[in-house]
């Protein structure tokens, strides 16, 4: 049986006030068609379906236009909640749809009952488990949870996996040793990363939660990382959608389809005259989303004005010269995790602003931590 795995959509996401909703439709019409040309039986979404835990209505379109083109094809389709989801939101319909093959996770109850499917080799096993803290799993068990790793081991060994049998995981967590690229990746803490041994039972594991495309400890536990590029630390980065097929037990087949975004997001640096030079950009796509970093030293009047008759979709213009630069070799390098979270992100937004913040933007900072710390304490 073949697989697509996609995870982290965040569909109705706004990315420095442009809206993704062309580019998004997109590349939900180009997985779709993917899936005809491969044959594809199933397809997994690993968490984050929105971007946000209240979705935009243009999100809710999105995801409507997608579950009716892939019921229209014959897929089965999974799909669990991300920490960006909410997971009554996402499967408010979950009874209804399964009698149309899709099957949504619901709310971690003490217990997982896996999907069944069937092809030539015999049965398939999908199990479920959307994203979850330590705090909402603690009362179905007798012993301490204190991590995300306690809490997700917890929930594995209790469930009656017959390791005789295909068995495939989807997931939404935080895998240590990872690569990241996400942005909100700084503010993890060791307490979040689960080890991705924990997972060996499963023929297949299909997670969600980072946005770079990679396998962890081995080839078969893998991120199939976000569809299209979401922060400018990805413009790097190659998109796809993971082509899994799995044959007879211990068989099997993955292979990366690249995904070619309707605009792009890319990096343009050098001087404003090279720039706007219609040799450098005529045979590019101008319409992409760029951030540009100026090297001139001196700023350039009304630059960005000028820069959008070019590229339209500029979404950032910085610069990089000898007055911004600083030196950043003076000092031993610190390890992340002894910094506190406020200190990581003092260092983050030095890098984007080019200063620290201010006392009271560092208190209202530091009241944000407490709240959210407290809310998953509570939750």
């Amino acid at each position: 049986m073949k697989f697509f795995h996609i995870a982290d959509l965040h569909l109705g996401k706004t990315l420095n006030g442009f809206s993704m909703f062309n580019v998004q439709d997109d590349i939900l019409n180009k997985i779709v068609s993917l899936a005809k040309e491969n044959d594809i039986q199933s397809l997994i979404i690993a968490g984050d379906v929105y971007d946000k835990t209240i979705p935009t209505i243009e999100g809710i379109q999105l995801l409507e236009r997608f579950l009716v083109m892939l019921n229209q094809i014959k897929i089965n389709v999974f799909i669990i909640t991300g920490n960006h989801d909410s997971i009554d939101r996402v499967g408010f319909a979950s009874e209804l749809l399964k009698n149309s093959n899709i099957h949504i996770a619901k709310q971690y109850s003490g217990n997982i009952t896996p999907i069944l499917l069937n092809d030539e080799y015999g049965e398939i096993k999908v199990w479920m488990l959307p994203y979850i803290k330590p705090a909402n799993v603690r009362k179905f068990f007798d012993f301490e949870l204190s991590t995300y790793a306690d809490a997700v081991s917890a929930i594995l060994n209790s469930l009656d996996i017959n390791v005789q049998d295909r068995n495939i995981f989807i997931g939404h967590q935080c895998v240590s040793g990872a690569m990241r690229c996400n942005i909100e990746d700084i503010l993890y803490d060791e307490g979040k990363l689960i080890d991705p041994e924990i997972f060996s039972v499963f023929d297949y594991v299909a997670l969600g939660d980072n946005h770079r495309a990679q396998y962890m400890f081995k080839e078969t536990i893998r991120y199939s990382g976000s569809p299209l590029k979401y922060s400018f630390n990805e413009v790097n980065y190659e998109k796809s959608v993971t082509m899994m097929e799995i044959k007879k037990k211990n068989e099997v087949l993955i292979k990366e389809l690249p995904l070619i975004p309707l605009l792009d997001l890319r990096e343009i640096r050098g001087c404003y005259k090279d720039i706007m030079k219609l040799e450098n950009y005529k045979n590019t796509n101008v319409n992409d989303y760029v951030r540009v970093i100026l090297t001139d030293e001196e700023d350039i009047p009304d630059a960005i004005s000028k820069i959008r008759t070019v590229y339209p979709n500029i979404m950032r213009l910085e610069y990089e010269n000898k007055r911004t630069s600083k030196i950043i070799d003076t000092e031993p390098v610190k390890t992340t995790e002894k910094r506190e979270p406020l200190q990581q992100f003092d260092e983050l937004y030095q890098k984007q602003i080019g200063h620290s913040m201010s006392d009271e933007q560092e208190n209202y900072v530091k009241k944000l931590f407490n709240e959210i710390w407290n809310v998953e304490t509570l939750s």
